[in-house]
């Protein structure tokens, strides 16, 4: 479970938010990093997905949130399938997903 755990946050970007306190955690032979960093409780999981544009042949143009960027971030809607973390606008997209503070 901690390997699945490494990757993930290695995966989003989010292995340097913590990863200061990872050591302590390691040293000490803790499985257990605590609680998630306040920074990011409130963003809804869809935030979190990469971008998918599905696989139909449009091209709306849409917005998604960046996680590593932390901004929302162009992209072109093929019409079907994708993700949630899709938007009509940059505004909506903000107004979803802007609320993670950096640290």
């Amino acid at each position: 479970m901690k390997t699945i755990y490494y990757i993930l946050l290695c995966s989003f970007g989010l292995l340097p938010i913590i990863g200061a306190r990872m050591h302590d955690y390691v040293r000490d032979g803790r499985d257990d990093l605590g609680p998630f960093p306040s920074n990011l409780m409130n963003v809804p999981y869809y935030c979190y997905q990469v971008p998918s544009k599905g696989p139909c042949g449009k091209m709306y143009k849409s917005w998604f949130f960046d996680i590593v960027r932390r901004k929302c971030m162009p992209m072109f809607y093929s019409g079907c399938g994708g993700n949630e973390n899709r938007f009509n606008s940059e505004t909506l997209c903000m107004i979803s997903c802007g609320r993670m503070r950096t640290i």
